[in-house]
């Protein structure tokens, strides 16, 4: 995956010339630990105007550390999943405004920021079951593959990447899914996840 990830941030900031298996909550002792009750004064920094971007969504930010994510908003979560590549790593779940958003830590900081419903979209409404028509509006989108997943990205739209419900066939696969290839896929494709990755390199 953060192979995969830094091909998306490449891809989305140049110009054209799954199923987590919790293991064990984690604090910064390496013992378990359980959160209180999401307080309402903690609203990290959303408002009702509030819109992802690249770099996060109100104060839960990429490259943002754990102590200031925990000061500011709600960690309903800070546990140890395996990821899809089978290997651990530290999510927090932050309660933002009635959803539930999931940031990946690696090093004491924001990795990733993972989206899965449509609560919170971009300033020009992409999101969670955006169709794929949308995001076609954009020049030089691509698509990249990883673990069974279709993701695309576009200069346009840095920091961001997308992972479609498509699932390609075995005789599908490539590296690289250009601008034309995406046009091919059917109409019904849609937006299930919403990645924040960050702008620049990594």
């Amino acid at each position: 995956m953060k192979e995969l990830l830094a091909i998306l941030v490449l891809a989305a900031c140049t110009s054209d010339t799954g199923d987590r298996e919790s293991v064990v909550p984690l604090t910064d002792s390496g013992s378990a630990t359980a959160f209180p009750p999401a307080s309402s004064l903690r609203v990290c920094g959303v408002t009702p105007a509030t819109h992802v971007s690249g770099r996060g969504l109100g104060d839960l930010e990429i490259g943002g550390s754990v102590d200031e994510i925990r000061r500011l908003c709600n960690v309903v979560r800070d546990t140890v999943v395996q990821s899809d590549e089978a290997t651990n790593e530290r999510v927090l779940d932050v309660g933002v405004a009635g959803d539930t958003l999931t940031a990946i830590v690696e090093s004491g900081k924001v990795w990733r920021i993972e989206l899965d419903r449509s609560t919170f979209r971009t300033s020009d409404s992409l999101g969670v079951n955006t169709p794929l028509r949308r995001l076609l509006e954009h020049p030089g989108l691509r698509g990249f593959e990883g673990e069974g997943v279709l993701y695309v990205a576009a200069p346009s739209l840095c920091g961001l990447s997308f992972a479609l419900s498509y699932i390609p066939a075995d005789q599908e696969h490539r590296v690289t899914w250009t601008h034309a290839d995406l046009r091919q896929l059917p109409a019904e494709t849609r937006v299930e996840r919403l990645l924040v990755i960050g702008c620049g390199n990594r």
